[in-house]
């Protein structure tokens, strides 16, 4: 690309996405005038910042930043959730000890710190789930056994991963390479992104699903000792396996434990994006660009932010990859079988693994046909998933007789021909304009009021992912493209949600921020230089801004401060908990609630007795109100003060209620 081409783009990205940060700026209305303000006066102080930041690091600042990260974030932890940390400390520490043990037995190659500490975390992890799985099945996941086998296998395991910590402050005191203003934008706002993370994850969870399904199954679990799924709530018949690790930390730390446990997967899943662009021969700074461009992407953030079983999935899913990479690489068969373990293991968390597992069995049989002994590496491979990957569904087969339940085989089956029943015309078009909705009317494919949950710095720096092209003979990035575009081609046509495709987006912005170093390191031009920094700087705004919106809240500065605690923070950022918190007053052992459109089980008096219809955003529906108080028969009854559904009202009407709470968002009534 010529520099009359670049700067000819640059103003087509601004003309086209202009609006776009002019709207995550009003957005800052919405919560009051003051904050409006802020968000004026925060914008071009921010972006300026992080251009003095980036010329100022390049002397001897940026030898501390690793250390800068890891000491902002054990400081945060330890000063509001001190338990919480240590135990995830523990079980990353225990994870390493039970990994090295599977390393040795299978004799990998693990050389340098990383590639140790991800592959060993990798095994670890996957193996602590079917060990908790069959203390569950005995009834013995008491929080003293936990504690004991977390203890012995972390004094086994903190030495050698300290050992490694510390040499990797070391390689990056000494990769003066990282000093590139590229990776010194990008870690200016890899603060702002890890200052969001905590103060989602140290702050009590407020998000839909984990209130509603993650964390009331994993207290059921540590209640009954067990993995077992009830029916109460059907989602604890699909996989469990982020549920199995949240139990462990939960049973030892509370709620707080299962959300700084979900953060360090997403800080583990960074780590193999970093790997996975080494493989694809970045240079440290495009590799460490491109980690922090994945990580800022408002829905990837997000969701590895929240206590979310995505990221998990996604930790596995990566390694996956960087172990068939690794074989390319090496060729020993070792790194198939540890590859088929990781698979096993997301699929073990999450069925949407699906749409990665296509490629990735591609690539594996690949692998497996160039052994010398073909039937005995596939039986080998097939074993290792069967053993690892199965035991979930086996376990639902043999409760419920469907093993997709609480799908329904046939619709599952149907849903997915008829999908690909679709005309080619239908087909291309989704295909088309996919793409731009994802840019640029993003509401449809995220959970959340962003029009760009994405962000644009995929979409501005597109046309550099050809100056990554010189390298693209290399092995590693031939088949991390085939993986974006197996993994796109089938996840588009299905579904089109981005949480479903954390992996191909984390790759391409780790090839994106390779090309725009390479085509930045090619230019002569100061202007052309500036001008890409100065588009890094405009992308990652805008990413901030929109993690913001969808992760910061008021009520959370007066929480870390101190002025609000756990309940009153609650009730200032979760309309849904004021009506819940009133309720664990009058509610007596055994009665049921129905709550419409309010779904916070968690904060429910009887999570497993508490339930919930909620409403689509044009309204509630008619029949599923009329038959959910009709098969509840609820003894309280939840209603929204706002579009209250008419027949929750008829029936009000039609038995004796009392009133008992009313707040701004929420009624309650008790049946008399």
């Amino acid at each position: 690309m010529t520099r009359w081409l670049w700067l000819a783009w640059v103003a087509v990205v601004a003309a086209l996405t202009g609006k776009i940060l002019v709207w995550h700026v009003e957005y800052f209305k919405s919560p009051g005038p003051q904050f409006y303000k802020i968000a004026l006066g925060f914008v071009p102080v921010l972006a300026l910042s992080v251009f003095l930041y980036a010329w100022l690091r390049r002397k001897a600042v940026w030898r501390f930043e690793p250390l800068a990260f890891a000491t902002l974030a054990s400081a945060a932890s330890l000063f509001y959730e001190p338990r919480a940390f240590l135990v995830s400390l523990a079980l990353f520490f225990a994870a390493y000890a039970l990994g090295a043990w599977a390393g040795d037995a299978l004799r990998l190659n693990l050389s340098g710190p990383l590639n140790r500490i991800l592959i060993r975390c990798g095994f670890g992890f996957g193996l602590l789930i079917p060990l908790c799985f069959v203390l569950g099945e005995f009834r013995l996941l008491y929080p003293g056994v936990i504690l004991t086998i977390l203890l012995i296998l972390a004094a086994l395991g903190m030495r050698g991963a300290l050992r490694d910590l510390l040499a990797l402050h070391e390689i990056w005191k000494s990769a003066g390479e990282v000093r590139h203003p590229i990776a010194g934008v990008a870690v200016a706002f890899g603060f702002v992104a890890m200052i969001c993370t905590l103060m989602t994850a140290l702050s009590p969870p407020i998000n839909f699903d984990t209130l509603q399904m993650h964390l009331p199954s994993v207290e059921h679990y540590v209640e009954t000792r067990s993995i077992a799924p009830f029916p109460e709530i059907e989602y604890s018949y699909y996989p469990q396996g982020g549920e199995t690790l949240w139990t462990a930390a939960y049973a030892l730390a509370g709620g707080p434990g299962t959300q700084v446990e979900s953060a360090m997967f997403f800080v583990l899943f960074l780590l193999v994006v970093f790997r996975l662009a080494r493989e694809c021969a970045s240079g440290r700074a495009a590799a460490l660009a491109g980690t922090i461009w994945a990580a800022t992407l408002p829905f990837l953030h997000w969701t590895g932010s929240v206590m979310k079983n995505d990221m998990i999935m996604t930790f596995f899913q990566g390694l996956a990859l960087l172990a068939f990479l690794k074989w390319l690489r090496e060729r020993g068969f070792s790194w198939i079988l540890a590859g088929a373990f990781f698979l096993a293991q997301s699929f073990g968390v999450k069925y949407v693994a699906l749409f990665g597992a296509i490629p990735l069995a591609i690539f594996f049989a690949f692998a497996v046909w160039k052994q010398p002994r073909r039937w005995n590496a596939t039986l080998a491979v097939i074993a290792v998933f069967l053993c690892f990957g199965t035991f979930w569904t086996v376990r639902t087969y043999v409760l419920t007789g469907n093993p997709v339940y609480p799908e329904v085989a046939d619709r599952v089956v149907n849903g997915a021909i008829g999908a690909h029943h679709y005309s080619a015309a239908f087909k291309l078009l989704r295909y088309v304009t996919l793409p731009w909705k994802i840019i640029f009317d993003g509401g449809r494919v995220f959970e959340s009021p962003l029009p760009n949950p994405s962000g644009i710095i995929l979409f501005a720096f597109f046309p550099l992912l050809f100056f990554a092209s010189p390298k693209w003979r290399n092995p590693g990035i031939l088949t991390c493209v085939a993986f974006v575009l197996i993994y796109c081609g089938y996840w588009a046509a299905m579904l089109g949600t981005l949480r479903y495709a954390i992996v191909p987006f984390a790759i391409a912005a780790m090839l994106l921020a390779q090309g725009a170093a390479r085509f930045y390191d090619s230019a002569s031009s100061r202007p052309i230089r500036l001008s890409i920094v100065a588009v890094e700087v405009y992308c990652l705004l805008i990413a901030a801004l929109g993690t913001m919106i969808i992760e910061v809240n008021g009520p959370q500065f007066n929480y870390f401060a101190g002025r609000l605690d756990r309940p009153g923070y609650l009730r200032a950022a979760l309309r849904t908990y004021a009506s819940l918190e009133d309720l664990k007053r009058v509610v007596r052992p055994g009665e049921s609630i129905l709550g419409i459109d309010n779904c916070s089980r968690a904060y429910a008096p009887e999570p497993l007795r508490y339930q919930c219809l909620l409403c689509a955003p044009d309204g509630c529906d008619a029949k599923a109100v009329d038959d959910g108080l009709k098969k509840f028969d609820p003894r309280y009854l939840i209603v929204p003060e706002q579009n209250a559904p008419p027949e929750a009202v008829i029936e009000l009407h039609r038995r004796p209620w009392t009133r008992i709470h009313h707040d701004p968002f929420f009624s309650v009534y008790h049946a008399d």
